[in-house]
């Protein structure tokens, strides 16, 4: 099979090799440099028994020791999320070619890359150290969403503890390596100036990633049940304001998604999001209130963030419970038709950056809830109704059964700050 045209418009095409590997291309006529970025089906949420923190470990090493000083390259970096793990590298067209080579050196060299297992741990604990200072960011990751998947496998944090990182061993990387860095589980997307250059590209990759043995490799669901626990979390921290959320579990790979894709569109991204207005109008104090519907392979979460004022809790909590019940009990087609229209303007924006464009076709191959073909996307999004925004709000807004959390200032900052506020 040779390279296929997905969307001609958007000049997107594929192949996927005997070996379950696949390869994109986005063509980006005006760009001058090249975007590669490598995907791996697994992520926090597939540990299993492995010690917290494996799998961001594993990425520092598997990244470490192959893409450094690459000349004509730029921005590289990894990420490791509940569900995927990606590296990627920008780069001048004449270096492409030793990107997607060290990318695959990286896969297939993995053992040799262990002798760093004790660099990449200091690493990674002043990484572990950075992140907890930025407070919002800490407060999803850390606070929220474990609370929300509490007792399942996307429980764990993206960052583990300090204590937990040095529990693992060479040996648990290797192997973990061996479990999941297999070809079906593996996907690369290169954006940027493709034009005529297509297929010097796949034969590169051919001879790279296309050589990997072929495995009977089957991702295993991650199996997570969808009774949201009806819990409210606090934590305080050095901190002046505080960042707080509250959310449902909702169903990943279903006929929700695009319903709730419309509604988080709705909420956040219509004349600059009808929670920023409720809560603007409200006299809260606030910043970046925005819901949030985050996939994670067959499980999902629907959640709403934001930071307040210390002492504002209760009045925003109380404003965003209003505007959610308002969306149960009507939605119309006028508040439909602007919200498609805001859903329709940022994937129009995720096509138009290379940065989010390879990020959403790379996790396509491990998601079935992600729809990478922007026709179909579209397709999707016309075929929603109100009646179906309708159904999935009564469906999962329940107040009875929410998971709330807290992030708030020591007490003595919050009662300073109380006092300054209204002096």
């Amino acid at each position: 099979m040779t390279l296929q045209v997905v969307d001609k418009k958007h000049g997107i095409s594929r192949r996927e090799y005997p070996n379950g590997f696949d390869l994109n291309l986005i063509d980006y006529p005006r760009r001058r440099r090249y975007l590669a970025k490598l995907g791996i089906g697994v992520g926090v949420g597939n540990e299993g028994l492995y010690p917290h923190g494996t799998n961001h470990l594993y990425e520092h090493i598997l990244v470490g020791p192959y893409m450094q000083s690459i000349p004509g390259t730029s921005n590289l970096n990894a990420e490791t999320k509940r569900a995927i793990t990606t590296f990627w590298a920008s780069c001048k067209p004449d270096a492409l070619e030793l990107v997607v080579k060290r990318m695959f050196s990286s896969v297939e060299q993995y053992k040799d890359g262990l002798d760093r297992h004790s660099i990449e741990l200091g690493r990674i604990t002043n990484e572990t150290r950075m992140n907890r200072d930025r407070i919002d960011e800490w407060a999803e990751d850390s606070v929220f969403l474990p609370a929300l998947f509490k007792g399942t496998a996307l429980e764990r944090s993206e960052c583990a503890s300090i204590a937990s990182y040095r529990k693992i061993t060479p040996e648990q990387l290797l192997e973990y390596h061996d479990r999941w860095c297999t070809a079906p589980n593996l996907s690369l997307c290169v954006a940027g100036p493709i034009g005529n250059h297509a297929d010097e590209i796949e034969e590169v990759v051919a001879r790279t990633f296309g050589s990997l043995p072929a495995t009977n490799f089957e991702h295993p669901t991650i199996d997570v049940p969808i009774e949201t626990p009806n819990v409210v979390v606090s934590r305080r921290r050095a901190c002046h304001r505080e960042n707080w959320a509250l959310g449902w579990r909702v169903l990943g790979n279903s006929t929700d998604v695009m319903p709730l894709s419309v509604l988080d569109s709705y909420l956040s991204n219509t004349s600059g999001g009808r929670l920023f207005d409720a809560i603007n109008s409200s006299g809260v104090r606030s910043y970046d209130p925005k819901s949030f519907y985050v996939n994670f392979r067959h499980c999902a979460a629907f959640y709403v963030m934001m930071g307040v004022d210390p002492g504002q809790f209760d009045q925003s909590f109380d404003v965003v419970r209003r505007t959610l019940d308002g969306v149960k009990h009507d939605f119309t087609d006028a508040q439909l038709s602007e919200a498609i229209d805001a859903a329709e303007n940022e994937y129009q924006d995720d096509l138009e950056d290379p940065e989010r464009s390879t990020d959403f076709i790379v996790r396509g191959k491990f998601d079935d809830s992600i729809i990478s073909r922007p026709a179909d996307f579209y397709g999707a999004l016309e075929g929603v109704t109100a009646d179906d925004v309708l159904r999935v709000a009564n469906k999962y807004f329940d107040f009875d059964k929410v998971t709330v959390a807290r992030v708030m200032p020591f007490k003595k900052v919050e009662q300073a700050l109380q006092t300054e506020a209204h002096d």
